[in-house]
């Protein structure tokens, strides 16, 4: 019996070593021949699972990594202004009050004895050199016997001798830009403590204080 040889009209997987789509040699049969369907191919999908741990909120951060916060810059500490009231210094020390500044270089005492204008029994006079100068103060504030006092811790008040013991000149008004330097006699008890010097010449209430340290 003589067999057919036939090509094939589709393409099959045959299990066999020779190379050949047609020939002389003989087809294999149908248990021989293993028909092969192309599966679909099923669209490609993501199955990775994310490991990274979810981003935690800020709110449960801890202190170091809270959400920054606009706040407003600290107020800088600041010096107190002084009143406009009486200044009180010490010798050396310059008090300052309405543009008008007063320092007390030196005191002395000293009873002026054998002239004319010493002092009384039991008493002495105080000299006291002063240097004062307008700074600011559009006026011409007066530093003359009025001017001046001087308290003791008994608060007696001892005012400028009108007569000094040492004469001085009269100095120039205090304008604006004008330095005096002078020389005030009082005459005090000669037992009198806690001395303070006081000028006026810008009302009391803007007086300046120079502690004595007596």
């Amino acid at each position: 019996m003589s067999r057919t040889f036939r090509c094939p009209k589709i393409w099959t997987l045959v299990f066999v070593v020779a190379l050949g789509a047609c020939g002389d040699k003989p087809s294999l049969s149908s248990q021989e021949t293993v028909a092969t369907t192309a599966a679909p191919v099923a669209s490609p999908t993501s199955t990775t699972t994310s490991t990274r741990a979810p981003i935690a909120s800020l709110s449960t951060l801890g202190p170091s990594h809270s959400a920054p916060t606009s706040t407003a810059p600290a107020a800088r500490p600041t010096t107190p202004i002084p009143p406009t009231g009486r200044t009180t210094v010490e010798i050396g020390e310059t008090g300052l009050s309405s543009g008008v500044a007063l320092t007390v270089t030196r005191i002395e005492f000293d009873p002026c004895l054998g002239t004319d204008r010493a002092a009384s029994p039991g008493d002495t006079i105080l000299f006291v050199d002063v240097t004062i100068e307008n700074r600011s103060n559009p006026g011409a504030p007066g530093y003359g016997g009025f001017d001046w006092v001087v308290f003791d811790d008994q608060r007696h008040e001892h005012h400028l001798n009108f007569v000094p013991c040492r004469p001085t000149e009269p100095g120039p008004f205090l304008e604006p830009g004008v330095k005096v330097v002078r020389t005030l006699e009082f005459e005090i008890p000669g037992d009198a403590t806690g001395l303070v010097l006081q000028w006026d010449g810008l009302g009391t209430e803007d007086a300046i204080r120079v502690e004595l340290g007596t």
